[in-house]
């Protein structure tokens, strides 16, 4: 079974908020939300973002979110494998989408 996290993106203040644990999220009835873990409660607006982590890593061990902007690096060869590296999110890091789109590169 795969571990299931999630981080938010703050629309206003411009800033992830990542939990470090289990969550409890509750959802309001004007379409905001709250979730806390056993040492922060965030309350959000309707605008935030909610992310799920999707059970993936990277190359480098680190959780891959909804948002995350990858490049993949192809390893030749007979066998289909793919590295992945986290290079930022669509957030926190617009200037990298459509950059490279569709290049394929063999570092």
């Amino acid at each position: 079974m795969r571990e299931i996290k999630f981080r938010a993106w703050n629309t206003k203040e411009k800033k992830m908020f990542y939990l470090s644990e289990k969550i409890h999220l509750h959802l309001g009835g004007l379409g905001g939300w709250t979730f806390s873990d056993s040492k922060n409660l965030y309350a959000c607006s309707p605008d935030d973002i909610l992310m799920e982590y999707t059970g993936s890593k990277d190359k480098n061990g680190k959780k891959i979110y909804d948002g995350d902007i990858l490049t993949a690096n192809y390893i030749s060869g007979y066998t289909k494998n793919v590295d992945f590296i986290i290079i930022g999110n669509i957030y926190e890091n617009q200037e990298l989408l459509n950059k490279n789109q569709g290049e394929i590169t063999n570092d």
